[in-house]
């Protein structure tokens, strides 16, 4: 066999254990992800059964990003994230709590840019808006609007494209208010570039697909 010959083969047997690591390395996070959110059914109700989970990226009214797990069943969208334990045994420990937990039926709306990005702005009747992040955005739409179907007898999830979005606040000791995110697009990164200005959050991004993609 000749040194060429001796090159090829090496290279597609590198390629080939390339592709089998990928898939371990799949597999693998696949498993720790549905042992992970197993243990958080027990937050959301054991008789529910969790038809979506992933981590998502959660905005506050001043914009900065926090990571939390939402997890969705046939009744309930939850929020879960982490805080130090005040309470014995787990004194000073981070364990999981329930950051919100909003009932699929109140849901009045969820609001979209026309562009190809990953935020969805969540809002609840009668209460505050949740601005969130997530590359499964289409998959967490479809899920929901089958739950909010079943949950209202009918009902069909209203889904609004606009370039400005107002999110109303949770009522603090400081009030509640409003905010707004504004979405522009510029260049060809699929990257989404953020920048707050007061009481806007200019989002920018690429020229992606279309919005009915």
């Amino acid at each position: 066999m000749d040194h060429l010959s001796l090159f090829l083969l090496e290279e597609v047997r590198e390629k080939k254990y390339d592709g089998f690591a990928r898939k371990i390395q799949k597999a693998w996070r696949q498993f720790n992800a549905r042992k992970h959110h197993a243990k958080q059914k027990s937050l959301v109700g054991k008789r529910e059964r969790v038809d979506f989970a992933h981590t998502v990226t959660k905005y506050d009214r001043r914009f900065k990003p926090s990571k939390l797990d939402l997890l969705l069943t046939a009744k309930h969208l939850t929020l879960i994230g982490r805080e130090k334990s005040k309470e014995k045994p787990n004194k000073g420990q981070l364990v999981e709590v329930v950051k919100r937990q909003i009932d699929i039926a109140h849901i009045l709306s969820v609001g979209l840019s026309p562009y190809q990005d990953d935020f969805l702005i969540l809002n609840v009747r009668e209460n505050y808006t949740s601005l969130l992040e997530t590359p499964f955005k289409t998959e967490l739409i479809t899920a929901l609007s089958k739950h909010f179907k079943e949950r209202t007898r009918g009902g069909i999830l209203p889904l609004e494209f606009l370039q400005t979005h107002t999110i109303t606040l949770k009522k603090t000791r400081f009030g509640g208010g409003t905010r707004q995110i504004s979405f522009h697009v510029a260049g060809v990164s699929q990257r989404a570039e953020l920048k707050p200005n007061g009481k806007v959050l200019h989002v920018t991004i690429g020229q992606g697909l279309p919005n009915t993609t």
